[in-house]
């Protein structure tokens, strides 16, 4: 999940791992692209707002 900080609202939710999620790195200026790595053993990449 994604939360604002100020706020404390979810932002988005992304789906696809089944373990922890152990670290996550946002596309550095205005991509709004994600990745994600999991104790499941997977990265995942997303776009959020879509």
């Amino acid at each position: 999940c994604v939360w604002d900080s100020d706020s404390k609202k979810l932002l988005y939710k992304l789906p696809g791992h089944k373990g922890t999620i152990n670290d996550v790195r946002f596309m550095p200026g205005n991509e709004p692209i994600i990745v994600s790595a999991s104790s499941d053993r997977t990265l995942l990449l997303g776009e959020l707002g879509k």
